[in-house]
């Protein structure tokens, strides 16, 4: 094989010495003639997948507790607004039957807890 150039080389660049850069570049850049760089690109690839699965697996579960915690805390919300719901609801039936027997504002009010307010919206309902 000739290979005519125009190149002015040193004149330490021989054919062989020029064969032998080529070749340490081969053994560096590739896994060619190193087979232990393989594995090493193996175990990395191993490594990695098993890291990107691990934030899958990570991401997954935290989102599932997420969920959980976000579910558990509505259910608490809920309750306590449906207890705070029941108890005016209670609190309006007491003063409503306390109106019905002609008890004053403000000792319906020191029972119920009911702003006076209230009680004076639920007055012109007993005169229906």
């Amino acid at each position: 094989l000739t290979i005519e150039t125009n190149i002015a080389l040193p004149a330490f660049c021989t054919w062989q010495y020029l064969s032998g850069v080529l070749s340490l570049q081969n053994l560096l850049f590739t896994t060619q003639g190193r087979p232990h760089m393989k594995y090493e690109l193996d175990l990395y690839d191993k490594w990695n997948e098993g890291r990107t699965e691990g934030l899958k697996e990570g991401i997954e579960q935290g989102r599932k507790e997420g969920i959980e915690q976000g579910v558990e805390k509505g259910i608490e919300i809920g309750e306590t607004k449906g207890m705070a719901k029941g108890r005016e609801e209670g609190a309006i039936q007491i003063a409503i039957a306390m109106l019905k027997d002609n008890v004053e504002f403000e000792t319906i009010a020191q029972y119920t807890r009911l702003p006076i307010e209230t009680i004076k919206k639920l007055a012109p309902q007993m005169t229906r």
